[in-house]
């Protein structure tokens, strides 16, 4: 199909949601693609009018991520689960019938949520190992590229001069 033209109100992105199912489609035009956007359609759009999918398929996953269930790479945990010490389960697992809803039993649930909550410092510094990890793994991988020069005194180098001590009374022919 290609790139849209550029609308009215410069609208040139289209959301757009279909239920092959029901053979129905919801779509909205705008401006900028950013998360506040997506989330307001697939609310107002989606969830208002026909309840919770089961399962939502995107071409363009960033903005559909919930952020409070979605594993960051770098902790291996989900921040729900950082923040309550366990995992969350939506509306939508509970209608599937998994195996955390078919063995519920209230009185365990119970005793197995003040158990995560008691081993929560645990969980937390494991995570802070993992991410002592990734920096450094992260830091590898920039300096890796990084080639080491050395300078030595009289060498001619290129420096930046910021606003804050550029001397004004050189005009504009003076060093930037």
């Amino acid at each position: 199909m290609g790139p849209l033209l550029i609308g009215r109100k410069q609208l040139k992105f289209l959301i757009v949601a279909i239920d092959y199912f029901m053979k129905w489609v919801e779509a909205k035009p705008t401006t900028t693609i950013i998360k506040a956007k997506i989330t307001s359609f697939k609310w107002k759009n989606v969830v208002y009018k026909f309840g919770i999918p089961n399962v939502i398929v995107s071409d363009n996953g960033k903005q559909l991520d919930n952020p409070k269930m979605t594993t960051r790479v770098p902790t291996r945990k989900t921040p729900f689960r950082l923040t309550f010490g366990t995992e969350v389960v939506i509306p939508t697992e509970i209608g599937l019938m998994n195996i955390q809803v078919k063995t519920y039993e209230e009185q365990k649930n119970h005793q197995e949520l003040n158990n995560n909550l008691d081993l929560i410092d645990e969980v937390r510094d494991e995570v802070s190992k993992q991410m002592e990890k990734y920096r450094g793994v992260m830091a590898r991988y920039y300096n890796k590229k990084v080639k080491l020069r050395r300078f030595n005194v009289g060498d001619l180098v290129l420096r930046k001069i910021l606003q804050a001590i550029k001397d004004l009374s050189q005009g504009k022919l003076g060093p930037t």
